[in-house]
């Protein structure tokens, strides 16, 4: 699933979970502006005819519907069956190393302003509640950035949600985006990835960083009196 929601920040959507759609709720409902996705995720080829089953209650609300399997179940799967999602509009995502498009879903033009709506509230409820109290969008990337330069040695995901006390999937949404940035970089090591401040910073995180700094030292400074 990370991979999934990895690609999802990337890519400029929101999403959140326990969003029913109709009588079934997706594992995932990812949404932007004028587009709303459901994906189901299976573990198992034996699953795939209950997810086609659910991602056609999906398509009565979302614009795009898709079922996520790994890629080595999928290659266990009928080209009947294939045929048969590819006709009903439902994508097929594999999941290996990377993301693989086995079938492109068709897109339905619908009326989902309602519907975007409740999304968005109910993610900005879910955000608020992952994040501590009084923290604003600006705050929690400063804070994961201060996080990761206290630590040269380099950080995993994992340790910067614990850290900071943000959500996962939240740390990992900032994350996408500063490495995007140019902020900070990534680094594997074995199975883990790691994360790094940049040796050249934009000037406005430079800045940043000394201003954060300078309160530390402050604050430092008024514990010793």
């Amino acid at each position: 699933m990370d991979s999934i929601l990895k690609w999802l920040v990337k890519n400029g959507y929101e999403y959140t979970w326990n969003f029913p759609l109709g009588p079934k709720t997706p594992d995932i409902i990812a949404f932007k502006e004028g587009e709303v996705i459901a994906f189901e995720f299976k573990k198992w080829a034996s699953d795939f005819s209950d997810a086609v089953g659910q991602c056609l209650f999906y398509k009565e609300k979302a614009n795009t519907t898709y079922i996520v399997l790994p890629l080595e179940e999928i290659k266990k799967i009928d080209i009947s069956k294939l045929r048969l999602i590819k006709k009903y509009g439902i994508g097929l995502i594999g999941i290996n190393k990377k993301i693989q498009l086995v079938v492109k879903a068709k897109t339905q033009n619908r009326y989902i302003e309602i519907l975007l709506q409740k999304l968005k509230e109910k993610s900005f409820a879910r955000m608020s509640l992952n994040y501590p109290r009084g923290s604003g969008s600006e705050e929690i990337r400063q804070k994961i950035l201060q996080t990761i330069a206290d630590h040269p040695e380099g950080l995993a995901i994992s340790h910067i949600a614990n850290i900071t006390r943000f959500h996962r999937h939240t740390v990992t949404r900032y994350i996408e985006n500063l490495i995007g940035a140019g902020v900070i970089y990534q680094r594997d090591l074995g199975t883990v990835k790691l994360h790094y401040l940049s040796k050249k910073l934009p000037e406005k995180e430079r800045l940043l960083l000394e201003k954060l700094n300078s309160k530390v030292a402050k604050l430092a400074q008024g514990d010793k009196r």
